[in-house]
């Protein structure tokens, strides 16, 4: 399996933190690579949107 991580906020010290993560197999990993799935704040507001649809629909349920 491979996960991705991601949080928001200025960490605990500052004010909230929020963490999600997901799960995919391993197999996966060429067309997550093929899609452009990567660091989100190198992505534009529309790329994170159609990622955002392709990782909820190919993310282990």
């Amino acid at each position: 399996m491979i996960a991705g991580l991601d949080e928001a906020g200025r960490g605990p010290v500052f004010s909230n933190m929020v963490l999600c993560g997901v799960l995919f197999d391993e197999r996966m990993l060429d067309e997550l690579k093929a899609a452009g799935v990567r660091d989100s704040k190198l992505l534009s507001p529309k790329k994170r949107g159609v990622l955002a649809k392709f990782i909820t629909e190919k993310a282990l349920k």
